[in-house]
């Protein structure tokens, strides 16, 4: 029960956060004026005083060039043998993903969860039809298209995907990407410790 509440916590922190929120914005605004209100420095100081990290912007080139070589689909995923696309409609991931442990009325839509709750799918409801909303996954049997997935480590998810479209720093550490057809958070310590698939809104 613990971890169902944990997980539903954690989707509802991404979802904020691709949504832009007041709260977000609220952070960053403190965050910048923090950093703002600090001793003015110049920028010839600046430059003399910082040195560029060219190994770093060197890195984030490189991780750009691998993400976009990437021609795959990018919404779907690995899980028991089996490739999976969050495009796909309700049935067809359900039917993926195998017999769900519950399912619960989450107006307008239902949520179901599989593997004990390390999977957790919610669903919406549009001209009367239910189809995906998100899918919260947090053990390590599921790896996204790229072979990302729970337990790899922040510099293979960027090797994979790049640099991230959002970047969250306060609590979690969450890195978002955009597609054409979804758009992915993980979030991290070290090591990502879960990953969502949302729909484009």
């Amino acid at each position: 029960m613990k971890k169902r509440v944990m997980t539903l916590l954690m989707a509802s922190v991404m979802m904020v956060t691709l949504m832009g929120c007041d709260g977000v914005d609220d952070i960053k605004e403190f965050v910048d004026t923090t950093i703002n209100s600090g001793d003015e420095t110049s920028a010839d100081e600046t430059s003399a005083e910082e040195p560029v990290d060219e190994g770093g912007a060197e890195e984030s080139a490189l991780a750009d060039e691998a993400s976009a070589s990437f021609s795959g689909d990018d919404a779907s995923f690995e899980y028991n043998g089996k490739t999976i696309s969050f495009t796909d409609d309700v049935q067809t991931i359900i039917d993926g993903l195998g017999t769900p442990d519950s399912m619960e009325a989450d107006h307008p839509g239902y949520i179901y969860t599989f593997a004990s709750d390390g999977i957790v799918f919610f669903t919406d409801e549009v001209d009367m039809v239910e189809v995906p909303g998100q899918l919260t996954i947090d053990i390590e049997d599921v790896k996204t298209a790229r072979g990302i997935g729970v337990g790899s480590t922040i510099e293979e998810l960027k090797a994979a995907y790049g640099n991230p479209d959002s970047e969250i720093m306060e609590g979690s550490h969450m890195l978002s990407y955009e597609f054409d057809n979804c758009s992915i958070s993980f979030a991290a310590d070290e090591k990502v410790i879960s990953l969502t698939y949302f729909k484009k809104v």
